[in-house]
C-alpha cells in the first residue's frame, strides 16, 4: 500500500460514551429537529430503520420524533420495575419530559430532595434509563440486512429457480468463487420476496460463529414477527445456551408462523470449519436441521450444507459483461471486451474494480493493454487509491477494521459518497456502511501499525457510543488496550450477555495476554471468562482456583461462581466447600461494610435523602433467596406450615422490589404446597399468577412446570372426592382435565428435551388414568416413570403401578411394588410419598383379606399425614377404611 504522510487524529482523549449521548438527547428532548440532526441515537443505524441515511421522506424531524417516542417508552417501562426504578422514572419525567422545562431546584422541590441528592439521583436515573433503552433497542444484536442491489446483470433463470424453491419452503445452496456475485444474487432474492419476512445472517469468524449467536439473532428476528418462544426463553435463561431446548423452541416458532413462514438466508457458510471446531460442527448440524421447516438459502464458495437444490455461479457471459459496462457508461471495443473477459473470467468484482479505476481517471483500455495476466484485487485497489484524497483514504482505512457494517452517521456523507460511487463500499439497509469483504481483508492486513491502532481506537469509540460494548472491546484489544477492553465490557456484561454477545466476548478475551492487565483488570478478566465459560457449558473451576486474586471481593465472587458450577453439576460437597470458602473471605469485610453503610446512611439522612436504594435492593434479594430456600427445605421435610410462612415472606420481599422471576417461582411453589394441603382454591389463585408471570417472561421451561402443577391440582381435586378408584362418572371430568393438562406438559417437556419434566408429567398422567379406570394406559405411564429411575418420582411410579396391578386382580404384585415405593420414600426422607404408600398398602392388604396387617398400614399412613398437618388426607384414610370395613367381618375395628 502507498506510504501515508498525513492523517487526521482518529481518537479523543475523552471519547463520548453512550450515556453521554443519552444525556444530551434528554437535555434536547423537546427539539425533535436537533435530535434528528445531531444525535447518533436518532440515526437509522441505531434505530434499526430500513431506510438509508437521510433519505427523502424520512427527515431529521421524523427521526427525532422517533427517538422521543422510544425514550418515553423506555422510561414508562421503568415505572413498572419496582420502587427504585419507579423513582428513576419520576426523576427522568420531571427533569426532562416536562413542558416548560423545570430547573434543578424546582425538580428537587417536587421530589422532596436536596440539591446534592437530586443530582446524584439524576445520574442514577440516567443509568437506569440507559439500561432500559438498551433493552428496548438491543443495539448489540443488530440484524444483518445486505444492501439493495442497484442492478442485477443476467442469471435470470437461476434467480427464478432459486426464488421458486425458497418460496416453496425448500433449502437452496448458492456456491461459486469469491466476487462472482453470490451475495448480490441472495440480496436480490430477498428483495423479491415482499410477501414474506426474510432473515439474513453473515458468518464472521470470531464474532458470531457460535450457535448461541445464531440462535439469539433468530430469536430476536422471530420475536419481531410475533413468535416469541425462542426469544422469551433466551431472555429467561440470561445467556445460558441449551441447544436442545432452544432448537425445539425455534421449530415451534416456525410452526406458529405457518403458512407465512419466513425465509432464512445464511451467507459465508463456507467459513465454518466443522472438522476443526466443535462450535462450527454444532452450527452445521443446526443448519441442516432446518431442512423441511422453512425456505433456507445457504451462500458460500463451496457447498457445506445438504440442501434440496444446489446452484453454482460462475463469471458473467459476454453479453452480460457488455450490459454491465453499458450501464456504467463505459464503451469498449469487441477486442477489449474479449480481453477483459479473458483476464477476469467474467468475475463481477474484478470488472467492477476496473470500472472504478476507469472512473478514477485511468481508462480500462489503457489498463488492459498493460495487463498480461488476471489483475489481483490488491493491484487494482492500489491503483484506485492513488486517485483518492487523504480524507477518503482515511475513511478507507477506518472502515477496514470494522468486521461488520459501521454506522454511516459517524462520517461525512460527502466522503462516503466517493467510496460508494467507486464501488469500494456499500450501504446496508439499516444505515450502515461497509467495505466489500475482499477489499477489507486486503486493506487491513497492510495497514501501518500506527494507522491500524488509530483506526481501531476510533472504531472502539464509535461502537461504545452506540452501546455496542463487545464490538468496542474487540477494537480496544486490537489497538493494544486490553485493560480498557476488559473494564469496559465488565461494566456492561449483563447487557451484552442478554443480547447474545457472550460467545463473541469469550472468543475475544481468551486471546488476551494477562500480562497486559494490571490490578483489578486481571480479576475482572478472570471472572468474566469464567462466567462466559459457565454459560457456554464449560467447567471453569480450575481456572478460578489458579487465579491470583487482587481483591477479596472478586475472590469471594469467584468462590460463589465455583459453588454455582459445582451445584449445577451435582457436586454438592464441592459446592458447600466453595460457598464456605467464599463466606470466610468476606467475613472480615462485613463488619467494615456495615460501619461504612451506617455512617453513609447517617450522612444521607442529614442531607434529607433517602436510604441506599441499591444496597437495600440487594439486601432484599438476599433475604428473598434465603426465605425461598428455607421454604423449599421445610416443604421437603414435610414442615408445610413453616414452608408456607417462608414462601409468603419470600413473595412479599419479591413484590417489594418487583423481582418478577422471584414472584413467579414463589407463586408456583405456594401453589404446589397448598395443593398438597388440599387448599385448592388458594392454590389455584397462586398457580394462575405464576402462569401469567411465566408467560410474560417467555420462560417456557417454568411454564411447563406450572402446567404440571395444574395437573397435580386436578388429580387431588378428584381424589379428595373419591375414596378409591375407579372414579364415579361425576368425577370423570376432573380427571380428564388432569389427563389433558398433563399431556400438554408432557409434549412441551419433550419439545424442550427435559427428561425430569417428562417423568413428572407421566406420573400425573398415570394417576389420572388410574382413577378413570384406564388401567392399560395407566400401567404404561407408570412403567415409563419407573424405567426413568428418577429418584424423586420413582416411589410415586411404583405405588401407582402397584395400584394398577391391584385393580387388575394381582394383589401379590401390587404389594411388592407398593412396599418398594415405601422403602424408597423412607430413603428419600419423603414422608408425603411414604404416607401415600402406606395408604395404598392398607387398601391392597385389605383386598387380599389381610385385615389386621391392613389396619396397621392404615394407622401408619394416618400417623404420617397427621405429622404433616394434612387433616384432609387423614380423613381420606379414615373414609377409605370405613368403606372397606363395611364389607369386613364385624370383629374388625376401624383405626383411631
Amino acid at each position: 500500500m502507498p506510504v501515508r504522510t498525513k492523517r487526521q487524529s482518529s481518537s479523543s482523549s475523552q471519547p463520548e460514551t453512550f450515556q453521554d449521548h443519552l444525556r444530551r438527547a434528554l437535555e434536547q428532548f423537546h427539539d425533535a429537529q436537533w435530535l434528528g440532526e445531531h444525535s447518533p441515537l436518532s440515526a437509522p443505524y441505531f434505530l434499526g430503520s430500513d431506510q438509508r441515511p437521510s433519505p427523502a421522506g424520512f427527515g431529521s424531524i421524523q427521526r427525532g420524533e422517533t427517538l422521543q417516542r422510544l425514550l418515553r417508552q423506555a422510561a414508562d417501562w421503568l415505572a413498572t420495575q419496582g420502587e427504585d426504578a419507579h423513582e428513576s422514572f419520576d426523576v427522568v419525567r420531571q427533569s426532562y419530559f416536562q413542558r416548560p422545562a423545570l430547573t434543578a431546584e424546582e425538580v428537587g422541590r417536587r421530589l422532596n430532595m436536596s440539591r446534592a441528592t437530586y443530582f446524584r439521583r439524576r445520574e442514577q436515573a440516567i443509568q437506569h434509563l440507559s439500561a432500559a433503552f438498551i433493552r428496548q433497542i438491543n443495539p448489540a444484536l443488530r440484524l444483518d440486512r445486505p444492501s439493495h442491489p442497484e442492478q442485477i446483470i443476467g442469471r435470470d433463470e437461476l434467480r427464478q429457480a432459486c426464488l421458486h424453491a425458497l418460496q416453496s419452503g425448500r433449502t437452496v445452496g448458492l456456491s461459486g468463487p469469491a466476487g462472482v456475485g453470490k451475495t448480490t444474487i441472495g440480496a436480490s432474492l430477498i428483495d423479491q420476496m415482499t410477501a414474506r419476512h426474510t432473515f439474513w445472517f453473515t458468518f464472521i469468524p470470531g464474532l458470531n460463529d457460535h450457535l448461541g449467536s445464531v440462535l439469539f439473532a433468530l430469536g430476536y428476528f422471530l420475536w419481531q414477527q410475533g413468535a416469541a418462544n425462542l426469544w422469551g426463553q433466551l431472555a429467561a435463561d440470561q445467556g445460558r445456551i441449551n441447544p436442545t431446548i432452544l432448537t425445539r423452541l425455534l421449530h415451534a416458532d416456525l410452526d406458529a408462523l405457518h403458512p407465512a413462514r419466513p425465509v432464512l438466508c445464511f451467507d459465508e457458510v463456507d467459513l465454518l470449519r466443522p472438522d476443526e471446531a466443535e462450535s462450527h460442527a454444532l452450527i452445521v448440524a443446526f443448519l441442516g436441521s432446518l431442512r423441511g421447516s422453512c425456505g433456507c438459502l445457504f451462500i458460500g464458495q463451496r457447498p457445506l450444507i445438504e440442501v434440496d437444490e444446489q446452484f453454482a455461479l460462475d463469471g458473467l457471459s459476454a453479453p452480460d459483461v457488455q450490459q454491465y459496462l453499458e450501464l456504467a457508461g463505459i464503451t469498449l471495443t469487441a477486442e477489449d471486451r474479449q480481453h477483459l473477459i479473458a483476464l477476469t473470467a467474467g468475475n463481477p468484482r474484478l470488472i467492477g474494480l476496473l470500472m472504478s479505476l476507469h472512473h478514477s481517471g485511468e481508462s480500462i483500455t489503457a489498463v488492459l493493454q498493460r495487463l498480461q495476466t488476471a489483475p489481483s484485487v490488491e493491484f487494482l485497489l492500489n491503483r484506485i487509491r492513488q486517485h483518492l484524497d487523504l480524507a477518503t483514504q482515511d475513511l478507507l482505512d477506518d472502515l477496514s477494521v470494522f468486521r461488520r457494517s459501521a454506522p454511516a452517521d459517524a462520517w461525512s456523507r460527502d466522503i462516503q459518497t466517493t467510496l460508494v460511487d467507486r464501488r469500494l463500499a456499500a450501504y446496508d439497509a439499516h444505515g450502515g456502511i461497509a467495505l466489500l469483504p475482499t477489499l477489507r481483508a486486503v486493506i487491513v492486513d497492510r495497514l501501518r501499525p500506527d494507522i491500524r491502532r488509530q483506526s481501531h481506537l476510533k472504531a472502539a469509540n464509535i461502537r461504545a457510543a452506540r452501546a455496542e460494548h463487545t464490538a468496542a472491546a474487540y477494537h480496544l484489544v486490537r489497538a493494544g488496550e486490553a485493560g480498557r477492553a476488559v473494564s469496559l465490557w465488565y461494566g456492561h456484561r449483563t447487557e451484552e450477555i442478554n443480547q447474545g454477545q457472550g460467545s463473541a466476548a469469550l472468543a475475544l478475551f481468551e486471546q488476551v495476554d494477562q500480562g497486559e492487565l494490571v490490578g483489578a483488570q486481571r480479576d475482572e478478566w478472570a471472572l468474566a471468562v469464567a462466567e462466559l465459560r459457565r454459560l457456554a457449558g464449560q467447567d471453569p473451576r480450575a481456572n478460578l482456583r489458579e487465579a491470583n486474586w487482587h481483591s477479596p471481593v472478586y475472590k469471594a465472587q469467584a468462590k460463589r461462581l465455583e459453588g454455582d458450577v459445582a451445584e449445577l453439576l451435582g457436586h454438592i460437597d464441592d459446592a458447600i466447600k466453595s460457598y464456605q470458602d467464599g463466606l470466610a473471605t468476606v467475613e472480615n469485610l462485613l463488619a467494615e461494610k456495615t460501619l461504612f453503610e451506617k455512617n453513609l446512611g447517617w450522612v444521607y439522612m442529614r442531607q434529607g435523602g433517602a436510604s441506599l436504594d441499591l444496597a437495600w435492593q440487594k439486601a432484599c434479594l438476599a433475604r428473598f433467596e434465603a426465605e425461598r430456600l428455607q421454604g423449599d427445605i421445610q416443604s421437603r421435610l414435610g414442615g408445610f406450615a413453616q414452608a408456607e410462612v417462608h414462601y409468603t415472606q419470600a413473595l412479599a420481599l419479591a413484590e417489594s422490589f418487583n423481582h418478577v422471576e422471584g414472584k413467579a417461582k414463589t407463586h408456583n411453589h405456594l401453589a404446589t404446597l397448598l395443593t398438597r394441603q388440599c387448599r385448592l382454591d388458594e392454590a389455584g389463585d397462586h398457580r394462575q399468577q405464576a402462569i401469567t408471570l411465566f408467560q410474560q417472561m417467555g420462560n417456557q421451561v417454568h411454564l411447563a412446570g406450572a402446567k404440571l402443577n395444574m395437573a397435580f391440582h386436578y388429580n387431588l381435586v378428584g381424589q379428595q372426592q373419591a375414596v378409591m378408584p375407579p372414579a364415579e362418572a361425576s368425577l370423570a371430568g376432573v380427571f380428564e382435565l388432569a389427563v389433558q393438562v398433563a399431556t400438554e406438559a408432557l409434549i412441551l417437556f419433550k419439545q424442550l428435551g427435559q427428561m425430569q419434566g417428562q417423568v413428572i408429567a407421566l406420573q400425573n398422567l398415570a394417576e389420572a388414568q388410574l382413577f378413570l379406570g384406564h388401567l392399560a394406559e395407566a400401567g404404561q405411564s407408570a412403567q415409563r416413570v419407573i424405567d426413568s429411575q428418577a429418584p424423586a418420582v420413582l416411589p410415586d411410579g411404583l405405588r401407582t403401578l402397584g395400584e394398577v396391578r391391584l385393580m387388575q386382580g394381582n394383589a401379590a404384585a401390587a404389594e411388592e411394588l407398593i412396599r418398594q415405593s415405601i422403602t424408597l420414600a423412607k430413603q428419600n426422607a419423603d414422608r408425603y410419598l411414604e404416607a401415600y404408600g402406606w395408604r395404598a398398602l392398607a387398601h391392597t392388604l385389605c383386598i387380599d383379606n389381610r385385615q389386621n396387617e391392613g389396619q396397621l398400614a392404615c394407622d401408619e399412613a394416618i400417623v404420617l399425614f397427621e405429622s404433616l398437618e394434612l387433616p384432609q388426607e387423614v380423613e381420606r384414610c379414615r373414609a377409605m377404611w370405613a368403606r372397606l370395613a363395611a364389607s369386613l367381618p364385624k370383629r374388625q375395628v376401624s383405626p383411631q
